[in-house]
């Protein structure tokens, strides 16, 4: 590593430390390995008082930093002019409390942090791995050095910035990397016994899930057995989610279903573990602006890692990568004509090329090599 070792930095994630991991989390991870010390800094959080630091015992070298707002959160909302004032004297708080100068700040949250130079790092990095659809998010870049992101989708929202912007991939977290390079030393695939095992990972409680998209299936395919990992209860959950009618409504339509089991939330080691045992994975999800732009999503690079079959909807980044099996751009009802012929399906044999280029793939997409691309591209502003 060339700039991303030895270094402090502040890590500004819009989900707060926890069981489960997503992108900003295998960052963090991944970054203490390189000896940086990494302080995630949290959402805000109304159970603190002040500003927190906490030491994660299993990975030496990262810090939680959580922090109880001094005003209304609310203004965020309704006067930014005002939010973007107080939040940069909370700043000097967050900054205060943790006594070191960051090298870096590396923002993966597009609504707090107005202006990154506000820490005083020395190299300010934004990375937005959700849709941008407003102009305060957009602004954030105007104080990065660099920007990078996981669809070109996202990117172009910045296309009037000129500043340094590149696509990196969803990286591929460390235990996931392990059993794909166990899967990539077989010499042959064992056909499924007995019924096929569908998998998703994912919050079960986010809006943009398909929800009568994700219940006919389950609905259509009582010959499958269906495996989902995720939190169905919202005080379970580290991530982000909804508890209204609609969303417990849906939960407990799953419930019901003899052949859906809910695994619940596992740690990335257990999980990567887990999902070994599925025969082929799925992936629903509206197209909501504000919260799914159907340009990527993180858990596509851990189901690509078994070798297995995928079948998604849509999805930007994967179009002409032949990975996938996607329905059409506007037509997502085909989903239930890829299940119906997924029994069919010649990749249900003992050697199958496609199953390696898919492991490759993921392999090529580890969170190790995203973060080795990243320093490339940060000696070119250092």
């Amino acid at each position: 590593m060339k700039v991303l070792s030895g270094k402090t930095i502040f890590l500004l994630s819009p989900q707060p430390w926890g069981l489960m991991h997503v992108s900003k989390h295998h960052y963090a991870i991944e970054l203490v390995k390189h000896g940086n010390t990494v302080y995630f800094i949290n959402p805000p959080d109304d159970t603190t008082n002040g500003v927190k630091i906490d030491a994660i015992q299993a990975y030496p070298g990262l810090k939680t930093v959580s922090y109880k707002p001094f005003f209304p959160w609310k203004l965020r909302f309704h006067v930014r002019w005002l939010f973007d004032l107080l939040m940069q004297q909370q700043v000097k708080l967050i900054r205060k409390t943790i006594g070191a100068k960051p090298d870096l700040v590396w923002c993966f949250d597009p609504n707090t942090f107005t202006n990154l130079k506000w820490f005083k790092g020395r190299i300010n990095i934004y990375h937005p791995v959700d849709p941008i659809t407003r102009k305060d998010q957009v602004n954030v870049a105007h104080s990065a050095d660099i920007l990078f992101s996981v669809s070109q989708k996202i990117l172009s929202a910045f296309n009037l910035i000129p500043i340094p912007k590149y696509f990196i991939n969803h990286g591929l977290g460390k235990d996931f990397e392990e059993q794909a390079k166990l899967n990539l030393a077989k010499t042959d695939f064992p056909k499924p016994n007995g019924k096929l095992k569908v998998g998703y990972v994912g919050n079960l409680l986010r809006k943009p899930i398909d929800r009568p998209l994700f219940l006919k299936i389950m609905e259509s395919n009582k010959n499958l057995e269906f495996h989902l990992w995720g939190p169905y209860e919202l005080q379970k959950s580290n991530l982000s989610g909804n508890n209204d009618l609609e969303t417990l409504e849906f939960i407990e339509k799953l419930k019901s279903f003899p052949h859906v089991i809910l695994k619940g939330v596992r740690s990335p080691a257990q999980l990567a573990i887990e999902i070994q045992e599925m025969d082929l994975f799925f992936l629903t999800y509206q197209l909501i602006p504000i919260e799914s732009d159907r340009s990527n999503a993180h858990k596509l690079i851990e189901y690509i890692s078994t070798g297995k079959p995928v079948l998604s909807i849509d999805i930007e980044t994967y179009r002409s990568l032949g990975l996938i099996e996607m329905t059409p751009e506007n037509d997502d009802m085909k989903m239930l004509e890829l299940f119906d012929s997924i029994t069919l399906n010649n990749e249900f044999t003992t050697e199958s090329e496609i199953r390696r280029k898919r492991i490759l793939y993921a392999l090529d997409n580890t969170m190790e090599k995203q973060v080795k691309r990243i320093d490339e591209y940060l000696v070119s502003i250092k």
